[in-house]
């Protein structure tokens, strides 16, 4: 019984992770949604995220990703930002609600449906969070890294 468990979750494992597409296979309205809104862009690494596409690039001097829906639509793009670049507000809601706290990663996410958010990962002592801000300071959610538990605001 324990080999047909561990045989499944093998076979079912490829589905779960993100699976790499030839740039030729894209179809062309995320071709084209790309190539407008990343000019110049000569070379990007396609996945397949669940159901949308997810170029990682270069533009701008910044390591990107960006996704799209299948009909071309952008979804998201992603980078990583210095904590000494974050906006005031965001300083500001991490020294009242996470003093001591070390910033070990910083993004900052521009999405097509909730405008500018920061995705910070924390740590301080065995206390480790993923958290969303708001470029307004606004918690958007946060996840205990230890444990997987999310909460959205």
């Amino acid at each position: 019984m324990k080999k047909l468990i561990l045989l499944s979750l093998l076979l079912s494992a490829p589905v779960v992770f993100a699976q790499k597409v030839n740039p030729d296979n894209l179809p062309e309205p995320v071709k084209t949604a790309f190539n407008t809104k990343f000019a110049g862009v000569k070379k990007a690494k396609w996945e397949m995220d669940y159901e949308n596409y997810e170029a990682e690039f270069k533009y701008n001097k910044n390591e990107m990703s960006a996704t799209f829906d299948k009909t071309g639509k952008w979804l998201e793009t992603e980078y990583m930002v210095l904590p000494s670049d974050l906006p005031q507000a965001v300083k500001d809601y991490m020294n009242s609600n996470f003093a001591g706290f070390e910033i070990k990663e910083a993004e900052k996410v521009e999405t097509a449906d909730k405008g500018i958010l920061y995705e910070l990962e924390i740590k301080k002592a065995e206390a480790k969070y993923e958290i969303s801000i708001s470029e307004t300071g606004k918690l958007i959610s946060r996840t205990d890294a230890n444990s997987d538990e999310k909460a959205k605001y």
